[in-house]
């Protein structure tokens, strides 16, 4: 059984002009909310729990799936400014005049976009490995593989280890970490889905009662997940 606080949280739901959106909250309430915007295909049941209690040991932290992503209803967005325009939905459907913003790879990049375009809603933004947004200058493209596990409607076990870690020149690896070959061999675990891998430990949710376990990996054939580094603004 879980021993993070962030596992216990109940799924909660606010009715904005488009949608219902489904959120999480946690933390002392009181000062500014402190909203996190997550990567490309994340819902809120891939925040890291352990994270997520460090946050709101001291912070009002709030997590959400936006317009039709995860437990939240509507068509999904399709660009940034879409994703920015769900972000300004949901903030407001809260009643909230201020927020503190983090956001994460896709969620940084939307997070600016919030930022820019509604500088009286936000005190402060952290973007965390993440980018300006837009085509950076002489920045390699995606290969095929890349591109076809990012569009897969679900992507496995398989696809998120492959596309995570890096080999020992801190390259991506092509082929993953060298699991041992109990979760290679099963790429739903159990029937659970692999959320993410690090620092030696793989976290599983299972998919029927979205119950997230953690299992540890042996150290000597796990290969670091590359940490991202953080700025703030």
């Amino acid at each position: 059984m879980s021993t993070y606080l962030a596992d216990a949280v109940k799924n909660l739901s606010v009715t904005g002009p488009s949608t219902v959106f489904s959120y999480r909250r946690l933390g002392p309430q009181g000062g500014v909310p402190l909203v996190l915007l997550h990567r490309f295909r994340g819902t809120i049941d891939w925040w890291d729990p352990e994270f997520l209690d460090y946050l709101a040991a001291d912070h009002d932290v709030i997590v959400f799936d936006n317009v039709g992503i995860g437990y939240s209803g509507g068509e999904p967005r399709d660009s940034v400014e879409g994703f920015a325009d769900g972000a300004i939905e949901f903030i407001e459907a809260l009643g909230l005049p201020l927020v503190d913003l983090l956001g994460w790879s896709l969620g940084g990049i939307v997070a600016q976009e919030v930022a820019r375009r509604r500088p009286e809603l936000v005190r402060k933004l952290v973007v965390a490995g993440s980018a300006p947004g837009g085509q950076i200058p002489d920045a390699p493209a995606l290969s095929e593989e890349v591109v076809r596990i990012m569009t897969k409607p679900e992507a496995d076990a398989d696809d998120l280890l492959y596309a995570m870690p890096v080999d020992a020149d801190g390259k991506p690896s092509g082929k993953a970490v060298a699991l041992n070959n109990e979760i290679t061999d099963a790429p739903t675990y159990s029937g659970k889905k692999i959320l993410y891998l690090s620092n030696g430990k793989l976290r599983l949710l299972d998919r029927g009662t979205k119950a997230t376990t953690t299992v540890a990996l042996d150290p000597a054939t796990e290969r670091r997940v590359p940490t991202s580094t953080v700025s703030a603004t």
